[in-house]
């Protein structure tokens, strides 16, 4: 990010010049990685939709690749149901709807501009993992909808801190594209990680991670 920004002023004064971003292809991990893992590719695109902006008005083309995903060896759960392919794009952006009330297949389709099939398949993905769940609302004809099951919405409580370090680092001038109102004291703020423990914020700095029994038991496996 530093070298691209270091580069720009460079670019923008030639003919024609591209900036090419690659986010990892891995798409299955561990779930107790999912947060940093996950951070790490949205931290990508967000730069890279944020660069987009920035450099509309310049000969310079923005490129994004983002590799097919595969399953991966890491820490040995290449065969895990467990593990959650939010490595691609689309995961997280259906929770997003779903979280702000874009719920039937259709609208879901319209906003994100992505395939039946594909669509038809993450949301399939989501149900059979407990992420969503299909809720009738209409009976004549019978139609169904997508809402959040308790483990969504606390995946949701994830995409509140990955969107609040999009704010503070990508937005533009304008400011960042939405604000967040807390129901309790009805102020527009952002999320912030806090200790279970102490209350104090918590940041990865503030922590040493230690290995556990579940760590133990995928390495003798």
């Amino acid at each position: 990010m530093r070298l691209i920004g270091a580069f720009s002023p460079f670019l923008v004064r030639q003919d024609a010049a591209a900036i090419i971003t690659v986010s990892s292809g891995l798409a299955f991990v561990p779930l107790p990685i999912t947060p940093t893992y996950n951070a790490t590719k949205a931290a990508i695109h967000s730069f890279t939709e944020s660069l987009r902006v920035q450099l509309a008005d310049t000969s310079i083309q923005v490129i994004e690749l983002v590799p097919p995903g595969v399953r991966t060896t890491l820490m040995g759960q290449q065969d895990s149901e467990q593990a959650m392919p939010l490595g691609e794009p689309w995961s997280p952006l259906i929770l997003r709807d779903v979280f702000v009330g874009i719920t039937r297949f259709d609208q879901l389709q319209a906003d994100l501009g992505i395939s039946r099939k594909v669509l038809t398949e993450r949301l399939k993905w989501l149900v059979d993992h407990d992420v969503l769940a299909r809720q009738p609302y209409s009976m004549h004809p019978p139609r169904e909808e997508y809402v959040l099951t308790g483990k969504g919405r606390e995946l949701c409580d994830l995409l509140l801190v990955m969107a609040a370090w999009g704010d503070r680092w990508t937005a533009g001038e304008e400011g960042p594209p939405v604000l967040y109102r807390h129901h309790d004291c009805g102020q527009i703020t952002h999320a912030e990680l806090r200790c279970a423990a102490c209350a104090a914020p918590m940041r990865a700095s503030d922590v040493d991670a230690l290995p556990a029994a579940g760590y133990m038991a995928v390495g003798t496996t």
